[in-house]
């Protein structure tokens, strides 16, 4: 018998192979129309140039994370010595602002990240497009700030 040798787990095993094979790829699509909702909402609320500068920025602001996390924050952890609780960001705000650096960061702002299926974000560049494709609606005044914004995401983002 040819199925013989295969054993009665052979089937589940090979669907679920095919799963594991398929479901990186269906989230992998989720998360990004989840992106491109949520820069709508940003639209929305902050307004379109404002979303569009800021997305650009995205690039920039990953590479001096990234630096800031392996050159300062954790290069002291095998002897113990991490930048104290709740104090990494502050050494990435000073690094954002140094000087020296400003022209690396500026230049960044114009990486449009990668393509492909297997990414969980859009290119930077399709993410900028599809904002500043919307019309611009100035955003709504706040009378109180962050409150306001936060209630207006809720309802934007609500059924």
């Amino acid at each position: 018998m040819p199925g013989a040798a295969r054993g009665p787990g052979h089937r589940p095993a090979v669907v679920l192979t095919a799963y594991a094979g398929l479901w990186p790829r269906l989230t992998e699509a989720v998360g990004r129309r989840q992106e491109y909702a949520a820069d709508r909402v940003a639209a929305r609320i902050a307004g379109r140039d404002s979303t569009v500068d800021a997305l650009r920025r995205v690039p920039a602001l990953k590479a001096a994370d990234d630096l800031c996390l392996g050159a300062f924050a954790l290069m002291g952890e095998e002897a113990g010595l991490l930048p104290p609780a709740g104090r990494y960001h502050g050494g990435l705000a000073l690094l954002l602002a140094d000087g020296t650096r400003r022209t690396r960061w500026d230049a960044l702002s114009g990486d449009t990240g990668q393509r492909g299926r297997r990414t969980t974000h859009p290119p930077t560049a399709d993410r900028i497009a599809a904002p500043a494709a919307l019309h611009e609606t100035a955003p709504p005044p706040a009378a109180d700030g962050h409150r306001t914004a936060a209630r207006r995401a809720h309802r934007l983002s609500g059924p």
